[in-house]
This record gives C-alpha cells, sequence and structure tokens, in this order.
C-alpha cells in the first residue's frame, strides 16, 4: 500500500476528480489550483506546495487530502488513509516528482494548514441571541454594574440604564474562550449593516446582527496576565464572509437605515464618530434618548461609531454605507494619529474626509483639543452637548425643531 507521502503526491497530480468525487456540483473553481464549496465557499481547497489542502471557515481548522475524505465521509483515520489510498493506486507520478521518505500522517496534517488561526469562534448561530438578551437584562436588573460604566465613561446612571433599554449596550458574561479567557462580565454592543439585509426597513440590531464588540472592564487580562481590552468576533451569519469586517456601529430614530430610495427616504446628515462609544456620548450628550429608551434622533440623522484602526474602519463605512449620499455630515475624529489620517491622508489614497465629500455631503471636521484625546473625554470635561451639537448641525445646514424634525 502506498504511503502516505506517496498518497499527497499523487492526489495533488490529478485532484479534480478527487474532489469531484467528494463535493460534486458544489465544487466551484476559484481559480487556478484552487476551489470554494458552497455558495458562500466556506471551504476553501487548493494546491499549495505541491500538495492539496484545505481550510473550513466554519470550524476554523483544516488538513490535508485524507482528513478533507474524513471531513465528506466520516469514519475513523484508518479507513480515511486506505480510501485515499486506493483513489490514488491509479495515479501515475512523473518521475521527477518522486515521493520521499514516508511521515506520520499526523505530522502532515499539523503541516497543511491553510492559516494558523485557532478553532476560537463558538457556534454563535444558537448562543448569541441569549447572550445578547442576557447582556441586556444584566445591565438593566444591576446598579452595581451601572455605576461601574458610569465611573469608567463619565455618563450618568441612567443614561446607561437608558441604552440597555434602547438595546444598544449589554453587560453579558464573556464565557465563550475559558482556555484563554477568564469568564467575566464584559461590556458589548452589536452590529449589523445594509449589505446583509435584504429586506427594507428591517431593524438593524435584533434581526441580523453581524459582529459582537466586546469591551472588557480596565483592569480585565488574558490568562496569560497581558492586558485585555477589545474582542471583536463574529455571528454565524458573518462567519466566512469578508463583508463584515470593522462593521460600523449606526443609531437612528427608529434603528431603520435611514436611505431607503425605495421608501422615499434620505439620510440627510451624518455624524461620524471615532468608535462605538463616542457615537453613543454623542446620542447622550444630544438628548436624542429618554429614561426609557426611546431614541429621539432627528429624522434623516445616523450617528455612526467607526470601529477600526487606520483605513480598516473607515474603509467598513464606505463600503457598507455607499448608498448613502447625505448632504452634510459632521466629523468627530480622535485627537491621535490615526485620527487626525481621518483629515490627511498618509497612504497617497484620499483621506477619509474627502471621499465622504466626493459622495456630495458638506463635511465639517472636528478634532478635540489637549488635553482631550477624544468626544468621550470633551462630554466629561462638562463641554459637549446639545448646544455644541446643534451648532455644529447648523454649520452644514441640518436644522433640527419641532421634536427634532430636519428642515
Amino acid at each position: 500500500m502506498l504511503n502516505t507521502q506517496e498518497i499527497i503526491k499523487r492526489i495533488a497530480v490529478r485532484p479534480e476528480p478527487f474532489l469531484n468525487k467528494l463535493f460534486g456540483k458544489r465544487l466551484l473553481p476559484a481559480g487556478h489550483k484552487s476551489w470554494r464549496v458552497g455558495t458562500r465557499g466556506s471551504l476553501a481547497i487548493q494546491i499549495k506546495d505541491g500538495q492539496l489542502v484545505y481550510f473550513d471557515h466554519e470550524i476554523g481548522n483544516g488538513g490535508g487530502c485524507i482528513g478533507l475524505w474524513m471531513r465528506q465521509y466520516g469514519g475513523a483515520k484508518a479507513e480515511a488513509f486506505k480510501a485515499c489510498a486506493a483513489w490514488a493506486e491509479g495515479i501515475d507520478v512523473p518521475a521527477a516528482d518522486a515521493p520521499g521518505p514516508d511521515v506520520s500522517t499526523a505530522a502532515v496534517d499539523s503541516e497543511l494548514r491553510l492559516e494558523t488561526r485557532p478553532p476560537r469562534w463558538p457556534d454563535l448561530n444558537a448562543l448569541h441571541h441569549a447572550f445578547w438578551r442576557e447582556g441586556v437584562e444584566r445591565l438593566e436588573r444591576e446598579p452595581a454594574t451601572r455605576a461601574r460604566i458610569r465611573e469608567w465613561r463619565g455618563w450618568r446612571e441612567n443614561d446607561v440604564l437608558a441604552l440597555a433599554r434602547a438595546k444598544l449596550l449589554g453587560t453579558p458574561i464573556f464565557n465563550f474562550w475559558p482556555e484563554s479567557i477568564e469568564p467575566q462580565i464584559c461590556v458589548s454592543t452589536q452590529v449589523c449593516h445594509p449589505s446583509l439585509t435584504t429586506i427594507v426597513c428591517r431593524e438593524f440590531w435584533m434581526s441580523n446582527p453581524v459582529q459582537f464588540h466586546i469591551r472588557f472592564f480596565p483592569e480585565a487580562k488574558w490568562r496569560n496576565g497581558s492586558p485585555l481590552s477589545w474582542i471583536f468576533f463574529p455571528t454565524l451569519r458573518q462567519r466566512g464572509m469578508n463583508d463584515g469586517a470593522n462593521a460600523p456601529l449606526v443609531i437612528t430614530r427608529n434603528q431603520i437605515d435611514p436611505e431607503q430610495p425605495v421608501c422615499n427616504a434620505r439620510c440627510d446628515c451624518v455624524i461620524i464618530c471615532a468608535g462605538e462609544w463616542d457615537a453613543m456620548t454623542a446620542l447622550l450628550a444630544a438628548g436624542w434618548i429618554d429614561g426609557a429608551g426611546k431614541l429621539m434622533v432627528p429624522p434623516g440623522l445616523a450617528i455612526v461609531g467607526i470601529r477600526g484602526e487606520g483605513r480598516g474602519g473607515t474603509d467598513a463605512y464606505l463600503r457598507h454605507y455607499a448608498h448613502w449620499r447625505p448632504r452634510s455630515a459632521v466629523i468627530l475624529a480622535d485627537a491621535d494619529a490615526t485620527g487626525l489620517s481621518w483629515f490627511n491622508s498618509r497612504d497617497g489614497r484620499p483621506c477619509f474626509a474627502k471621499q465622504v465629500a466626493t459622495r456630495g455631503a458638506k463635511v465639517l471636521r472636528r478634532v478635540p483639543s489637549k488635553p482631550h484625546k477624544d468626544i468621550n473625554d470633551v462630554y466629561r470635561a462638562g463641554t459637549f452637548g446639545i448646544e455644541q451639537i446643534t451648532a455644529m448641525l447648523k454649520q452644514v445646514g441640518f436644522v433640527t425643531g419641532n421634536g427634532g424634525s430636519a428642515a
């Protein structure tokens, strides 16, 4: 019988018949000697270094041809080995490609991974609704947790409660990765974006979230003792889809996409902040949320919190909301290198503010003055409220009145 190395070499010479036997019509060409399986292509297969390898984005691991057989047909490893050996028997290998010495199957499989990502994503298809619901309910019922956020962020405790009631913020127990992180309370927001929303006027938050943004409390640490701050992880809806990366947080009057041509709705103005915390601070500072969690954001206005350093976050906004054509935009950047790059490009491409202006918006640029780093610092200092926000909106031609209607 052929040894492991011979099987790997022979199947790599003629991979298509082998793959067609495994997947049939579900096998889709993805380039020269690369394939995808399924409409979203979560199973990636390719020839790499003369070997057929795969990576399953759904479960976060991969292997070689023997592992691929086991994935499709199940059974023990010995059975898969025999089946692959029988398949490879009839394949001739050129002398120049003669196999080298045998190696163990375990050693080969560990070397054939397409990516070095641990299988860390939990199966959120069943868990993310419970995770989010528990987080919102915990924040509503635990005054001590609200007080902790109040002291940390400078928000009033009643404002924290209002954010929970609006389902914009939750404090669940993060316990998905106990091998890396000790289970503990964290602060969570969940995000969605129209590019994954197909039904007009669907609510953003409770229908199809694509990502959780987890902020741990300042004292949190990984199990190895290093500081633990942010983690972003996808729901099952996003996994294996590049479109979900760095999805921004969006707050609107009815949590509905404000730019819907088929509904004759338009996003007239957008307030763009550096991060979801600043977006919620802008909401609180303007008083556009009441104690019951009802949002009173003016019609046609959206508050966006961009998450992601450098171009990652701004490019995600431009991609996910390419259909927005606001007449005006107030951009509230952080007073650091990343924030300043929103207005002065560092990579030769048009800066973020210029790209927003290219879409037809009158842009107002704002950066906090020293010693403040971000909008939250200015709010904590008592110099960022409804007066300042109204003045900025007037500068770009968006006027609020009569309970928040746009003129």
